[in-house]
């Protein structure tokens, strides 16, 4: 190698500090010069693992050992070449038994979790089986109505003006007084049970207080049956009777449509009936 291709020139050219046109020279000597281009490749690696600061301390080495080998490139290169092949080998070797020390322990031991004692199980409760209402029964929503429309309707009769007749065998007329003061005191049952056997001499008043008295606890058929009897035997509430006899049917719709509609035709067929207009603003 020629005086002028120093270890500088080699590191210059590594590091990318040679003019363009001398790099280009400095190639060319490269690939014309085995030794020279194992000493760049040296001098890179050593670069690479070392650092740009501790380049020049490399090179001072390089440049005493190629001092003592009597300036020969080749004898350099062959020491540096083992050099490096040995420094290489320990590193790998202490690489290893690092590794197989690190690895070679004893597996670490799991803490090995002891059975808790588990709570006593609390006895189940036997379940009860479900109980199962039966279905609401179901309502007729026309039957109420019916009977709601019934009831306003409804007049009570006024039995405040009511005296007792003469006495009779069959009826006293204790029982009849009683009567009319149990109905002004709206005890229903009592009047019935009274006028259970009505006096003919007051039969008109005992049927009238009777079969409100009956419409009053809503039994509509038999209250149906005294009206029935005023309208065939009573020619002053003959009226009135027919009128509360048809709100009895009303009650009882649908079971009393037949005698509903024809008790309502009579009394349309009949304007000058009292109750005619009423009748006929009833509308079902």
């Amino acid at each position: 190698m020629k005086k002028n291709t120093t270890h500088e020139k080699i590191e210059a050219y590594i590091l990318n500090r040679l003019a363009p046109g001398e790099r280009a020279d400095f190639e060319k000597e490269i690939r014309a010069d085995p030794d020279l281009s194992e000493e760049v490749n040296i001098l890179r690696d050593a670069i690479k693992a070392t650092g740009e600061e501790d380049i020049k301390a490399f090179r001072r080495e390089m440049e005493a050992a190629t001092a003592s080998s009597g300036g020969h490139r080749g004898s350099f290169f062959l020491s540096m070449r083992w050099a490096l092949a040995a420094a290489a080998i320990v590193v790998l070797a202490l690489s290893v038994w690092l590794m197989t020390r690190q690895f070679s322990g004893p597996a670490p031991q799991l803490p090995i979790a002891k059975d808790q004692p588990q709570p006593p199980k609390q006895p189940t409760a036997p379940q009860k089986p479900p109980v199962i209402s039966p279905p609401p029964a179901e309502k007729a929503p026309q039957k109420i109505e019916y009977l709601a429309l019934a009831e306003e309707l409804y007049v009570p009769y006024d039995a405040s003006g009511l005296r007792s007749g003469e006495p009779e065998d069959t009826v006293t007329p204790s029982d009849f007084e009683r009567a009319v003061e149990a109905y002004n005191n709206k005890d229903w049952k009592l009047v019935v049970r009274l006028l259970r056997s009505p006096s003919p001499d007051q039969l008109t008043e005992s049927l009238k207080l009777r079969a409100h008295a009956y419409f009053q606890l809503d039994n509509f058929d038999k209250a149906a049956a005294d009206f029935q009897q005023l309208a065939e035997k009573s020619l002053s509430y003959k009226y009135d009777a027919e009128w509360n006899l048809l709100l009895c049917y009303l009650a009882r719709l649908p079971e009393k449509q037949a005698a509903f509609d024809q008790l309502r035709k009579r009394i349309l067929d009949d304007p000058d009936h009292p109750f005619y207009q009423r009748v006929r603003e009833l509308k079902l």
